[in-house]
Protein backbone atom coordinates (compact mmCIF):
# COMPACT_ATOMS: atom_id res chain seq x y z
CA UNK A 1 0.00 0.00 0.00
CA UNK A 2 1.23 3.18 -0.90
CA UNK A 3 0.48 6.33 1.18
CA UNK A 4 -0.92 9.17 -0.43
CA UNK A 5 1.09 12.13 0.82
CA UNK A 6 -1.40 15.24 1.82
CA UNK A 7 -0.36 18.56 0.83
CA UNK A 8 0.00 20.51 3.46
CA UNK A 9 -0.90 24.60 3.31
CA UNK A 10 1.47 26.64 5.97
CA UNK A 11 0.52 30.64 6.15
CA UNK A 12 3.61 32.64 6.53
CA UNK A 13 2.35 35.52 8.66
CA UNK A 14 4.71 38.62 9.50
CA UNK A 15 4.01 41.36 11.31
CA UNK A 16 2.70 43.58 9.08
CA UNK A 17 -0.35 41.04 8.08
CA UNK A 18 -1.10 40.22 11.86
CA UNK A 19 -2.94 42.90 14.41
CA UNK A 20 -0.78 45.61 15.68
CA UNK A 21 1.53 44.82 18.71
CA UNK A 22 2.38 47.97 20.57
CA UNK A 23 5.67 47.93 22.25
CA UNK A 24 6.45 49.62 25.40
CA UNK A 25 8.44 52.41 25.19
CA UNK A 26 11.75 53.42 26.42
CA UNK A 27 10.79 54.87 29.23
CA UNK A 28 8.86 52.21 30.86
CA UNK A 29 11.95 50.22 29.62
CA UNK A 30 14.33 52.40 30.90
CA UNK A 31 12.23 52.99 34.33
CA UNK A 32 12.33 49.05 34.95
CA UNK A 33 16.44 48.70 34.25
CA UNK A 34 17.02 51.37 36.22
CA UNK A 35 14.61 50.30 39.43
CA UNK A 36 16.53 46.28 39.24
CA UNK A 37 20.00 48.17 38.76
CA UNK A 38 19.11 50.45 41.98
CA UNK A 39 18.49 47.24 44.42
CA UNK A 40 21.94 45.04 42.87
CA UNK A 41 24.05 47.32 41.64
CA UNK A 42 23.36 49.66 44.70
CA UNK A 43 23.67 47.00 47.27
CA UNK A 44 27.66 46.91 47.02
CA UNK A 45 28.66 50.12 44.93
CA UNK A 46 28.08 53.27 47.21
CA UNK A 47 25.80 55.80 46.80
CA UNK A 48 24.78 54.97 43.11
CA UNK A 49 21.52 53.67 44.46
CA UNK A 50 20.18 56.91 44.97
CA UNK A 51 20.71 58.10 41.35
CA UNK A 52 20.11 54.78 39.93
CA UNK A 53 16.36 55.09 42.25
CA UNK A 54 15.18 58.61 41.54
CA UNK A 55 15.72 58.00 37.84
CA UNK A 56 13.71 54.71 38.03
CA UNK A 57 10.38 56.53 40.09
CA UNK A 58 10.84 59.70 37.60
CA UNK A 59 11.08 57.74 34.46
CA UNK A 60 7.96 55.41 35.69
CA UNK A 61 5.96 58.26 36.58
CA UNK A 62 6.61 60.42 33.42
CA UNK A 63 6.11 56.82 31.81
CA UNK A 64 2.22 56.21 33.54
CA UNK A 65 1.48 59.83 32.75
CA UNK A 66 1.77 59.45 29.36
CA UNK A 67 -0.02 56.53 29.15
CA UNK A 68 -2.95 57.76 31.65
CA UNK A 69 -2.88 60.70 28.37
CA UNK A 70 -3.04 58.57 25.68
CA UNK A 71 0.82 59.18 24.67
CA UNK A 72 2.70 56.29 24.92
CA UNK A 73 1.00 52.75 24.46
CA UNK A 74 -0.38 50.68 27.56
CA UNK A 75 1.80 47.96 27.17
CA UNK A 76 4.14 49.38 29.02
CA UNK A 77 2.30 50.16 32.53
CA UNK A 78 3.08 47.40 34.34
CA UNK A 79 7.20 47.42 33.15
CA UNK A 80 6.69 51.67 34.08
CA UNK A 81 5.17 50.74 37.69
CA UNK A 82 7.41 48.01 38.24
CA UNK A 83 10.12 50.21 37.73
CA UNK A 84 8.96 53.32 39.66
CA UNK A 85 8.17 50.59 42.93
CA UNK A 86 11.79 48.97 42.49
CA UNK A 87 13.75 52.36 42.19
CA UNK A 88 11.70 53.25 45.71
CA UNK A 89 12.66 50.02 46.93
CA UNK A 90 16.22 50.89 46.29
CA UNK A 91 16.48 54.15 47.63
CA UNK A 92 14.50 53.02 50.64
CA UNK A 93 17.26 50.47 51.20
CA UNK A 94 20.30 52.60 50.03
CA UNK A 95 19.24 54.85 52.78
CA UNK A 96 18.72 51.99 55.47
CA UNK A 97 22.31 50.47 54.32
CA UNK A 98 23.91 54.36 54.73
CA UNK A 99 22.23 54.41 58.20
CA UNK A 100 23.25 51.02 59.22
CA UNK A 101 27.13 52.11 57.96
CA UNK A 102 26.80 55.36 59.85
CA UNK A 103 25.42 54.13 62.90
CA UNK A 104 28.33 50.81 62.65
CA UNK A 105 31.21 53.60 61.87
CA UNK A 106 30.04 55.81 65.00
CA UNK A 107 30.06 52.41 67.55
CA UNK A 108 33.38 51.68 65.93
CA UNK A 109 35.12 55.15 66.94
CA UNK A 110 33.50 54.76 70.19
CA UNK A 111 34.90 51.42 70.70
CA UNK A 112 38.18 51.74 69.62
CA UNK A 113 38.44 55.08 72.05
CA UNK A 114 37.76 53.74 74.60
CA UNK A 115 39.72 50.59 74.61
CA UNK A 116 42.79 53.52 74.60
CA UNK A 117 42.09 54.27 78.06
Amino acid sequence: MVQEKKPTTTRKTTAKSTATEEKSSGRAIGSLVCGICSIVIGSWCCFLWLPLGIIAMVLGKQEEKAIANGLAPESGKTLAQWGFWLGLVGVALGFLFAVIGLIFGVFTSIIEEYQGW
